[in-house]
């Protein structure tokens, strides 16, 4: 308020010669009447200075104005809604399971995402955070609830990577420090429990710092998107007893156990090793009181809702819902109201006694007595619970309503193996009733769990020699043992007795001492198990059938290594991605604490060719040229390492996550970027011949969608140095020269790119990947037959092709037996989606979801583009020079509806991305769109310019790419597919993008061209009146001023 008063009266001020100016006589009069009255000023003061202040009041951005993606939707920072108002404290929780936006007291805008604080925390990313015992440097946000946000950092001092949790509200962090406190005298490795590592103030803000861990049990089901077996869910299931027996031992209650809480601490290296975390809601026995609200509703215990006397027994509750969840793969009570969660709860375990109900505080909000004075309850009617409590209670469909008892609904999803598997499953059954028990006083305790027998696994000893599985239980089990076999409260069986042969029947090949002190960010989604496991080690390419079978070899390299090159020393913070090369780890400078990736090649041979070719590629400039930035290679060791920087996710990744097609304005800039760097290897004479989705890498696709970078040099080759029959590409995108033996280009690479363009189309394949002949096979029914003219010259063109008679000039496509007579091998016949179309264009017609004229004239351009990239004479192939002129690219027949199409809108906003970096290159058709603007200046430029380009961290790159102000269209968002965003609602100023933020600010407009954006923005939905540029650059001039 105080800036808003000495703001407004500078603005009174400043308007005082204007009025002078326009009103002469007043002013004179003014002064002359002020020397007998001096009180005179005071009146003007007050008559022109009043409104100027309140004029400032209003105009101040504050979270009350300002465009949406600066209003802030507030949800309750609870798990809850009200529902009972004999009852303040107790509400409803919301944990939607199933979905990555649950609630988690998580802020949100207006559709529903996760927005940025509402409170500035004053903890940036790359920011130093200073304790008293060490420095650490911000990597990322990596999480953020209610509380505010987790930060990963590195330890500057000791490259060590940790989870920093930022409260925003130092209460909150008080009391959970006084409750980590009380934990730390237990050991955290013995007990499952979070490391501790400290807490201070930085920027007035508590900070408490701990271990970091892989990834949430809740991510872990929601990737996994299945059911977890009994033998998965045993591990789980004894390490959380073990936790909460310690807890017990000390008198805690942890009182918010969820599938969130419970962590991974390195899932590929220790499956379902786990650690229970956040004691933000944990309290002494003693302190709590009868009434008091705890856990949220999935995972609530009756005496909670009932208003019964609370102890540690409630967590044994929530973990029986837990490991229910486990195996049902849903939640078992309902989270959409305290009514309906206590409805469910007497359906599948029974109606509590009436000796507890009589008791409850909060019982008559849900029951009620059969009669006046009677002794015996009933579950109250809907309308009987909205007469009393006066709220209508939300009742939401449950999976499990079907069942009539917990006993019906286990037998029904039992997917039945055998006799061992239905012993396993009815001890199951008995530990899940005893950890339902309704009452708290006779509900099993963590002591008696664990010698219970799903636990110590003694009903399976009898099998232990001819069932494999009684020996995979006893292979999942063993991760948890490890660091209790000296713990007498954990039970040993003779599960672990020596076998015939002197050895453990089983063991897991990595010790205690092995585990990491913390950091596994972003593991893949496919796990690779430890040497003992009879499978094979996940693979970077999931489709790739012709990567070898030894990548499970024992590298020289591993987490938590520090690796030495002449330049820099790196830390091994994990293995990101795998293949027939060997492994990609991701690594911390230890002197700049930069991100970057290290590929360690299992073959020296490789390498060195991969390394000849990226220093001839380190010529063209990365990022005008979309190219991996390459940074060192080197040998640690026996093996080779070449170090690039980190990018965020290939687009193969990204589709099989996103699981539908891409639009075309999607596809567009992912296009033009390719051909760009196409272009500039063609200029120097290199093939790349390994385009796949794999290899196309999206830089940061939250602030800067589709920013893409082509990577992986492995089998890129010299133009001049490619031999006639040389075989390049994965099959499905192979050029039809490259099977047939013809003479080899950078043609291929046009090919394979009109083959990715159509993947993203129809999110399928365009030719199949199980054999040459069935590739050949559909490349013929889809565009056609290869000329004459190229069959007569192919190498390999008799494998496939016959000619019709002896000596004929005619060739046509072999039969299956024809081709298995000539080269002995029958191929692999698999069907395909698009098998059922005779054409390309009858394809695509089929996919098409007409939504209008433009979008029909766009994809008219878009399949004649696709047919010239897949044209089968590499002669006549379209060129990426070419190309980059094409009407698809340059947009040219969409200019005519620019100023009237939201579709024209929405393809600049996206090719803005690719074309900020390549304003100034020749190679990049320059169209009417970005012709000189009336102003002079060019109609699309940016405005941070290269040197404010980070040279190394490029994960979660903080570029922010700018429109210039002359642009005649909104920003563009980084949500694709979001429909709902508002088109008129647009933040012309400058936000500084954060991680975990969907603020769709990946393209914002500099602050010192706000006026101009106002006066020449014609492509928005509707021009800004008079006003409203008015408005906008008094709030842009604050706001800087503010700052």
């Amino acid at each position: 308020m105080g800036i808003s008063v000495v703001l407004g009266l500078m603005l009174a001020a400043s308007v005082t010669p204007v009025f002078a100016a326009a009103q002469p006589g007043i002013i004179e009069s003014l002064l002359l009447a002020s020397h007998q009255r001096p009180w005179l000023w005071g009146v003007y003061v007050f008559t022109v200075g009043l409104p100027a202040v309140l004029f400032v009041s209003f105009m101040w951005p504050d979270k009350r104005f300002g465009p949406p993606d600066q209003e802030y939707y507030y949800k309750k920072s609870d798990d809850t809604q009200p529902d009972d108002p004999e009852f303040s404290k107790q509400t409803d929780a919301v944990d939607i399971k199933g979905t990555a936006d649950r609630a988690r007291g998580r802020r949100r805008d207006t559709h529903g995402n996760t927005r940025k604080d509402d409170l500035d925390l004053k903890v940036e990313k790359g920011d130093i955070i200073s304790s008293k015992s060490a420095d650490y440097r911000v990597l990322d946000f990596i999480g953020e609830g209610g509380f505010g946000k987790v930060a990963m950092c590195v330890n500057l001092k000791t490259a060590g990577i940790i989870a920093i949790k930022i409260h925003k509200d130092s209460e909150d962090q008080v009391e959970e420090v006084r409750m980590l406190e009380i934990i730390r005298k237990l050991d955290p490795e013995k007990n499952n429990l979070i490391r501790f590592i400290d807490n201070f103030f930085f920027r007035d803000v508590s900070c408490l710092a701990f271990e970091m861990m892989d990834q949430s049990l809740f991510d872990f089901m929601t990737n996994r998107q299945k059911a977890n077996s009994l033998n998965e869910i045993r591990p789980i299931t004894q390490q959380l007893l073990v936790a909460f027996k310690a807890l017990k031992s000390i008198g805690v209650i942890h009182s918010d156990l969820k599938q969130d809480n419970i962590m991974l601490v390195n899932h590929q290296n220790q499956p379902f090793r786990i650690k229970l975390i956040d004691f933000g809601e944990a309290i002494p026995t003693s302190e709590v009181e009868i009434g008091t609200e705890k856990q949220i509703l999935p995972y609530r215990a009756p005496e909670v809702s009932l208003g019964l006397p609370i102890s540690e027994a409630i967590d044994m509750w929530s973990l029986g819902c837990i490991i229910a969840e486990m195996y049902f793969a849903d939640c078992l009570f309902p989270h959409s109201s305290q009514y309906c969660n206590m409805k469910v709860i007497c359906h599948m375990i029974g109606q509590p006694g009436d000796h507890l109900l009589n008791a409850g505080k909060f019982t008559s909000n849900y029951f009620i007595r059969e009669w006046k004075n009677s002794p015996e309850w009933r579950f109250k009617t809907l309308e009987e619970y909205k007469e009393r409590t006066g709220v209508e209670p939300d009742i939401s469909e449950c999976a499990l309503d079907q069942y009539s008892s917990l006993d019906e609904a286990i037998e029904d999803y039992a997917e039945e193996k055998g006799r061992v598997e239905l012993k396993d499953r009815m001890v199951f059954v008995q530990l899940l009733k005893r950890l339902l028990d309704l009452d708290a006083n006779s509900r099993i305790t963590p002591e008696q769990a664990l010698t219970h027998s799903f636990v110590t696994m003694d009903h399976l000893e009898e099998d232990l020699d001819c069932s494999p599985y009684v020996t995979d239980a006893v292979r999942w089990m063993t991760i948890c043992r490890l660091d209790h076999s000296d713990a007498s409260d954990v039970p040993v069986n003779n599960h672990e007795t020596e076998s015939s042969g002197g050895e453990k029947d089983m063991e897991i090949s990595c010790n205690a001492d092995a585990r990491p002190d913390g950091f596994c960010q972003d593991p893949p989604i496919t796990y690779c198990r430890k040497s003992s496991q009879k499978e094979q080690p996940m693979t970077s390419i999931a489709h790739n059938s012709n990567l070898d079978n030894n990548n499970s070899e024992t590298f020289q390299v591993e987490k938590e290594d520090i690796i030495s090159s002449k330049s820099a020393d790196y830390r091994v913070l994990d293995f990101i991605g795998e293949g027939g090369f060997g492994k990609v780890a991701m690594c911390v400078n230890l002197k700049t604490a930069e991100i970057i990736a290290i590929k360690i090649h299992k073959d020296s041979e490789d390498q060195v060719e991969e390394v000849r070719m990226l220093e001839i590629i380190r010529k063209l400039d990365p990022e005008k040229n979309n190219l991996i930035r390459f940074i060192d290679n080197f040998f640690f060791g026996d093996v080779s390492c070449l170090a690039f920087e980190m990018l965020d996710q290939s687009l193969f990744d990204f589709m099989t996550n996103r699981q539908k097609a891409n639009s075309l304005n999607e596809i567009r800039p992912i296009t033009q970027q390719l051909l760009v760097a196409f272009k500039a290897l063609k200029s120097i004479g290199v093939i790349h011949s390994d385009l796949k989705l794999d290899n196309i890498m999206l830089v940061n696709h939250q602030n800067q969608p589709f920013r893409i970078k082509l990577i992986d040099f492995g089998e890129a080759i010299p133009t001049s140095e490619v031999e006639i029959g040389t075989e390049k590409q994965p099959l499905p995108y192979r050029a039809p020269e490259v099977n047939l033996g013809l003479p080899i280009s950078e043609a291929i690479d046009m090919w394979s790119l009109g083959c990715i363009i159509a993947e993203m189309y129809f999110a399928e394949c365009l030719f199949p990947h199980s054999s040459q002949y069935c590739n050949m096979k559909v490349i013929c029914h889809m565009i056609g037959q290869p000329g004459d003219h190229l069959l007569n010259a192919g190498k390999f063109t008799s494998n496939s092709f016959i000619r019709e008679r002896k000596n004929s000039p005619e060739w046509r496509f072999k039969t299956l037996e024809e081709y298995k007579e000539r080269t002995g091998v029958e191929p692999d016949i698999s069907e395909c989606a698009l098998d059922q179309y005779s054409s390309l264009d009858e394809a695509i017609e089929d996919y098409a979801e007409e939504k209008g004229r433009v979008e029909l004239k766009d994809r008219m351009v878009f399949v004649q583009l696709l047919k010239r990239l897949l044209d089968l004479d590499a002669n006549s192939r379209i060129t990426p020079e070419q190309a980059l002129t094409h009407s698809f690219v340059t947009m040219g027949h969409l200019e005519e509806d620019l100023d009237c199409s939201p579709y024209v809108t929405d393809a600049v906003r996206w090719m803005t991305i690719c074309r900020l970096d390549h304003s100034d290159a020749s190679d990049v058709p320059v169209n009417n769109h970005e012709t000189e603007s009336s102003g002079g200046e060019k109609d699309m430029e940016i405005s941070c310019n290269a040197d404010a380009r980070p040279d190394g961290f490029c994960q979660d790159p903080p570029i922010t790419y700018c429109r210039k102000s002359s642009q005649k269209e909104q920003p563009m968002t980084s949500i694709a597919d979001n429909s709902n965003l508002e088109k008129s609602n647009i933040d012309t100023t400058h936000n500084k993008s954060t991680p975990n933020s969907n603020d769709g600010a990946a393209a914002a407009i500099t602050p010192t061209d706000q006026g101009d954006v106002d006066k020449t923005c014609t492509g928005l939905p509707k021009r800004l009146n008079v006003f409203q540029r008015m408005r906008r650059r008094v709030v842009s001039f604050f706001r800087r001023f503010k700052k």
